[in-house]
């Protein structure tokens, strides 16, 4: 890993910046994703009430008719509002203390855990990214990148280990679960981060392997790129010398 010079882009301003355009898209995707609190649609149906009474461990009283309830939830929340926009004010809350009781298993839990994961992995990617418009990295770093590439997509991938958890099969009788809106983001995640994959894979390489047949003669593209660019200062140089001169004669 070697500094190039601020904004040199060292390994090609279109490689780099359309990775940098796909790792910030599967940043926003992860997010919405894991804080969606519509990832899944659960239907059930049941006698004490919505989700909220009857996930705790001893439910309200419950009336004489059993009921159709739905209700979206994502993995930290759920849509307290009936037909509520994602944006509007307090249609989203968090699982309290009782629900989460009534919905500690492994399943539940471990996509929770993925889901924080995967964010803090997603936000330290975008930075290592950046920085590639200003470093070159060799070949162990561009490998390194690309295993966290394929993790970020297994992590978000098995977010949705919560299709197996109590709240799609244990709410109440005869509980379903559905893909939601979170869900269907946290699929094109997983395109996204793939696509990222396959960016570094074709595009990204390390400068010893950065060559391309020009004119017959294989030739280095990465050192051609760094020539140029410093052929292009050396002209900015001289344009502000001559301006300066011009300006001193005036």
């Amino acid at each position: 890993m070697k500094c190039q010079g601020c904004c040199s882009f060292p390994h090609g301003y279109c490689s780099t910046l359309s990775l940098l355009a796909s790792v910030g898209c599967g940043l926003g995707a992860t997010l919405y994703a894991v804080a969606s609190c519509r990832f899944v649609f659960v239907s059930f149906i049941s006698k004490w009430g919505d989700i909220q009474d009857v996930l705790p461990d001893v439910p309200v009283d419950g009336g004489d008719e059993y009921q159709l309830y739905k209700v979206s939830s994502g993995l930290y929340s759920w849509l307290t509002a009936k037909d509520a926009r994602r944006f509007d004010p307090n249609s989203c809350t968090g699982f309290n203390q009782q629900m989460l009781e009534g919905l500690k298993e492994p399943f539940f839990d471990s996509a929770r855990l993925i889901g924080v994961v995967a964010v803090l992995l997603s936000f330290m990617m975008v930075v290592w990214v950046f920085l590639l418009s200003t470093l070159s990295v060799g070949k162990l770093e561009i490998i390194l990148m690309k295993i966290c590439f394929i993790i970020l997509a297994v992590l978000i991938g098995n977010t949705f280990l919560v299709l197996n958890s109590s709240l799609c099969h244990d709410v109440a009788e005869d509980t379903e679960c559905t893909i939601d809106e979170g869900g269907l983001v946290a699929i094109a995640a997983v395109i996204l981060w793939f696509v990222c994959f396959l960016i570094t894979c074709f595009f990204i390489k390390p400068p010893g392997e950065d060559l391309a047949l020009v004119d017959g003669e294989l030739r280095s593209v990465f050192q051609d790129r760094q020539t140029e660019r410093q052929r292009q200062a050396e002209i900015r140089k001289m344009q502000r010398e001559l301006h300066r001169e011009e300006s001193k004669m005036e």
